[in-house]
């Protein structure tokens, strides 16, 4: 870990160019330490320009999470780590046991508490594969941490475009926004669910870049 000085400096200066700032943070103590040095930037209130953010975001607390609500901290988290290795006798329990590992990736509870969510894969160590993403979230092996369906796919669209500082012209489907779409063969909000649904074409800027 970096000395909190460091830390502290780094968000400092970015704060101050008007740069988002990001970090990789597994575990309590990382997230601690990132939470600790953005209060004293920040002075305990959201930036009112920057979208500061915490990469991965796992093993949080309760109190944690909601210091990230009230200083608008972004939680940029991968919903196919749980997919992967959450189940019960997977590396997260074999690792860490089973009461830690269900607070892995706390996706239902940091909702919950209004944090904004944002979808990623972490490639190549997951499939870049939003759709698998999407599905991971909804069907979180710990029941409590699953998001609807409307929430996952949130996360990975207009939340993720507000990310990005670009919720103006992608993220959602508005006239005057960019023609980037997806077709689902199948109905997630009306069944409910991700299952046996996929991606049928693509559009980019209004172009049909569906591989065949």
């Amino acid at each position: 870990m970096r000395a909190d000085e460091e830390v502290e400096a780094y968000f400092a200066a970015a704060e101050q160019l008007g740069v988002s700032a990001g970090v990789h943070a597994i575990g309590d103590r990382a997230i601690e330490q990132c939470l600790r040095a953005w209060e004293t930037v920040l002075g305990g209130r959201p930036s009112p320009h920057n979208r500061h953010f915490i990469e991965h975001f796992e093993i949080a607390s309760p109190d944690q999470i909601a210091r990230c609500v009230r200083l608008g901290i972004f939680l940029s988290m991968q919903p196919q780590f749980d997919a992967a290795w959450g189940q019960p006798g997977g590396m997260y329990e074999t690792r860490l046991g089973s009461e830690r590992s269900r607070g892995m990736n706390a996706l239902g509870s940091a909702k919950r508490a209004g944090a904004v969510l944002v979808g990623g894969d972490d490639s190549p160590v997951c499939p870049l594969a939003p759709l698998a993403g999407m599905r991971a979230a909804a069907a979180h092996h710990v029941a409590d941490e699953r998001l609807a369906v409307a929430d996952a796919l949130l996360m990975y669209t207009y939340d993720a475009a507000r990310f990005g500082h670009a919720e103006h012209t992608t993220g959602r489907l508005a006239p005057g926004f960019a023609a980037d779409i997806v077709l689902l063969d199948g109905d997630p909000l009306g069944a409910g669910s991700f299952d046996g649904v996929a991606v049928a074409a693509t559009w980019r800027d209004g172009l049909d870049v569906t591989q065949t």
